[in-house]
C-alpha cells in the first residue's frame, strides 16, 4: 500500500476508505497481464469478497472498475476498485474505496470526484 486514507469516525466503526497501491511492472507485462492479476489479487487478499461487476473504465486511461461486498465484523463492506495501468512508467495503480454498504448511495459521490483528480506524479 503507498496511501491510505480514511474517514474518521466519530465512535468506533467501519470508516469509509481509500487505499492506492502503485506497482513498477516488468517490461513484458503486458496491461491484459496486469488487470487479470490485479484482479486477481484483489479476490485473494480480502477474507470472502464476493465480485459483483467489472467493466472497462477510461477517466485515468484505460483500465478496469471492479466492485464487490465483503463482511467486516457484522459490517457489509461495499468496495469499489479502479485500476489501470502506465505505458510511460511501466507502473499499475490500483484506488480502492471501501464503505458500509448502506452508505454507498452517498459515498459513490465522494469517491467518484476524487478518482478523477488522480494523476501520475
Amino acid at each position: 500500500m503507498d496511501l491510505i486514507c480514511a474517514d474518521r469516525p466519530d465512535s468506533p466503526r467501519f470508516a469509509e476508505n481509500c487505499v492506492i497501491t502503485v506497482s513498477g511492472l516488468p517490461v513484458d507485462t503486458s496491461e491484459e497481464d496486469w488487470l487479470r492479476d490485479s484482479t486477481t489479487q484483489l479476490v485473494g487478499s480480502v477474507p470472502g469478497f464476493q465480485l459483483i461487476d467489472i467493466t472497462e473504465w477510461e477517466p485515468a486511461g484505460p483500465g478496469l472498475l471492479r466492485s464487490g461486498v465483503y463482511i467486516q465484523g457484522t459490517v457489509s463492506v461495499t468496495a469499489l476498485q479502479w485500476t489501470w495501468m502506465s505505458e510511460a512508467s511501466r507502473r499499475g495503480f490500483t484506488a480502492t474505496f471501501s464503505c458500509p454498504t448502506r452508505d454507498c448511495g452517498t459515498a459513490v459521490e465522494r469517491f467518484l470526484a476524487m478518482i478523477v483528480t488522480l494523476e501520475e506524479i
